[in-house]
């Protein structure tokens, strides 16, 4: 494993994810198209950044006021965590991958928002307070929607227990803080090895492509 400690969103966090796959865009990754069988149109549309980034060494940045809402409470959310949840986390930054699957090495990487001896944690602070509402009456669908990026977090980390938090310091008392743990599931590594190795083949290609004109 190979874990860059840098701060995270600095120059050196950027340039050691870009042309890489990384871990908050597996759930994308994993999107299907309407027959469920195939990649779906935003899954391609985000390989062709990357391979955009394989060619111009450009990294591509998005921001919004979701992102800065959830980028302003991070520290509350990550503080609050290792003082309520009963784990406490460390600080960390940029995993590659350096597991078992070499065909995945250099290929992919995730930055959780905090590890320990066994476990990653994930944090989501959301800009609309609906979300963690909806999260705090269904932890089960809120594990649906991060379930891709939290499994790609383990398998870059070497960890195999990911803690998964949705934090909102709008609301009071117990209701702050919604937290489920999870196991990784041989199966799922499984599915998304699968796809991102099919993200590579077309990403090669896509490039081959731009280089032969």
């Amino acid at each position: 494993m190979l874990e860059r400690m840098t701060e995270q969103r600095s120059e050196e966090w950027y340039e050691s994810r870009k042309t890489k796959f990384t871990g908050s865009m597996f759930p994308i990754l994993m999107t299907n198209d309407r027959s469920g069988k195939n990649m779906g149109k935003t899954a391609l549309n985000y390989i062709k950044v990357v391979a955009a980034e394989h060619i111009t060494r450009y990294r591509h940045i998005v921001g919004s006021a979701s992102m800065s809402w959830g980028i302003d409470n991070e520290e509350e959310a990550f503080n609050h965590v290792n003082a309520y949840s009963g784990k406490v986390f460390d600080p960390t930054s940029f995993h590659v991958y350096r597991g078992p699957d070499k065909r995945l090495h250099n290929v992919i990487g995730a930055t959780p928002d905090g590890i320990n001896d066994t476990m990653v944690l994930e944090i989501k602070c959301p800009y609309n307070h609906q979300y963690h509402f909806d999260r705090v009456i269904d932890p089960a669908e809120f594990l649906k929607e991060i379930k891709w990026q939290v499994v790609g977090e383990m398998m870059c980390s070497e960890r195999n227990k990911a803690l998964c938090v949705s934090y909102d310091p709008r609301f009071d008392g117990k209701y702050r803080m919604v937290q489920s743990e999870v196991e990784l599931i041989e199966s799922d590594v499984d599915l998304l090895t699968n796809r991102i190795l099919e993200a590579k083949v077309i990403l090669d290609d896509l490039l081959n492509k731009f280089r032969s004109k």
